[in-house]
This record gives C-alpha cells, structure tokens and sequence, in this order.
C-alpha cells in the first residue's frame, strides 16, 4: 500500500514558476517566434526599419520606407521563394497588413 500525499494549498503548483520574461529572453538573445497574421508589421526603432520575417539579418534593416517597400512587396511577389512556402506568405501578409498589396 502506497501513502497518499497531501499538498498544501500553498504548495499547489500553479504554473506561476514557468511564466516567461520577455526582458530575460531578450538579454539572452532568445529566438522569438514571428507575429503572425495582423500583429505582422514592419517595426521602426528611430534609426531604421525591420522585417520581423527576416529576423537577425542585416539585410532585414533598411534606412527608408521605400526599401523595405520594396523588400516586402519583392518577396511576396518572388516565385523562387514559393519553394520555401511559409516565408512566402508571410511576406505577403505583411505586405497586404502595410496596405503595399491588395488582400
């Protein structure tokens, strides 16, 4: 016969240890998954713009709007990249979410 343990209330695990801290993961270099749907935009942090779906490369930082227009709108339109589907679409919905193509 096995003895049957009895948690406390307090000891009750109520996953508050696994929560994440987003600062932590950052500090860390900690890959983050790319929004997705309408969250997916191009970000500007003062000095230049970014494409979340290109993320860690320096070719995914541009000086002006009209570049990363033009990296966006030129991936989405790219059959080459049809082959690797996922970043495909999702330069196309950030395109159509910038309002650079028709939905």
């Amino acid at each position: 016969m096995v003895p049957e343990l009895e948690l406390d209330d307090d000891e009750d695990d109520s996953g508050s240890d696994c929560e994440t801290d987003s600062e932590d993961d950052r500090r860390r270099g900690y890959r983050r998954p790319v929004p997705q749907g309408g969250a997916l935009r191009v970000i500007y942090n003062g000095f230049y713009f970014r494409c979340l779906v290109c993320p860690g490369k320096m070719a995914s930082r541009w000086n002006s709007m009209e570049d990363i227009k033009n990296h966006t709108v030129g991936k989405a339109n790219s059959s080459s990249l049809r082959e690797e589907n996922k970043k495909w679409q999702r330069h196309r919905v950030l395109a159509r979410n910038e309002g650079w193509m028709p939905a």
